[in-house]
């Protein structure tokens, strides 16, 4: 799969924001055809508005990282806050971005909402469609 990101800014297209993670559909000359996770829409825009990026080279470790909630390409250190520290001394952050984690803070999960999600939970580095919403995301 060619994950790519949004990054400028376009005025023409309102639902999709800087930074936001989608699936390179099929390129058309100059254009692209993406599927924005955030917002589950395919989205025709101008090849140079996106920038592809290997999923398996993001995460705690590297330099960037997709948020869990809003499905943004964010940078690590900037954008996302400490969860624990390891037993080899590495920090692991959490998965939401500061900006998801003020709006999902304060609001548990519910024990037996995690045993199901872990039960049903894809293989890394996949997209799957969520059981409850249909909405499509990446492991």
């Amino acid at each position: 799969m060619n994950y790519v990101y949004l990054n400028r800014l376009l005025a023409e297209e309102q639902s999709v924001r800087v930074h936001d993670v989608g699936i390179a559909q099929r390129t058309i000359g100059s254009t692209s055809e993406v599927l924005f996770l955030r917002v589950n829409k395919q989205v025709l825009l101008p090849r140079s508005a996106v920038t592809s990026f290997d999923i398996s080279n993001t995460g705690d470790l590297y330099e960037f990282k997709v948020c869990d909630r809003c499905f943004r390409h964010l940078n690590t250190q900037d954008c996302f806050s400490d969860n624990r520290h390891k037993k080899d001394g590495l920090i692991t952050k959490r998965p939401s971005c500061k900006d998801c984690r003020r709006i999902k803070d304060g609001r548990p999960i519910p024990k037996i909402t995690r045993d199901i999600w872990e039960s049903e939970r894809p293989n890394d580095y996949t997209i799957f469609s969520c059981p409850i919403c249909n909405k499509p995301s990446i492991v």
